[in-house]
């Protein structure tokens, strides 16, 4: 039998969907709101994070589905780029914190 080996991605994605499940929102609807995350500009950014050289991992999901990813990168990394998005951008969006939550796992607090 194979190993299933997980990234701290990985992780940080199921904890998304746990928090958008937490508003009943169904697996079939997470996935499409999952899909409008850039997953690449995420993965670095969780590096970045555990790496220790940024602190908030904020998972900002847009309310439209054609949004073009390279105006709007879908993660920050502090609250006051979060505020930024949504005053001078005028974008809708989902915004979930997971830094401290991915903190913890790397921690081993489960």
């Amino acid at each position: 039998m194979g190993q299933n080996r997980y990234s701290i991605g990985h992780i940080g994605l199921a904890l998304i969907i746990g928090e958008l499940q937490k508003y009943e929102i169904s697996l079939p609807t997470c996935k499409k709101l999952i899909d409008r995350i850039d997953i690449e500009f995420f993965d670095d950014q969780v590096d970045l994070l555990q790496a220790g050289k940024i602190k908030e991992l904020i998972v900002l999901i847009p309310s439209r589905h054609d949004l073009d990813l390279e105006d709007f990168p879908t993660v920050a990394t502090s609250w006051d780029e979060l505020v930024k998005f949504a005053q001078d951008e005028a974008i809708n969006f989902f915004p979930i914190e997971i830094g401290e939550m991915l903190r913890e796992k790397l921690k081993g607090n489960w």
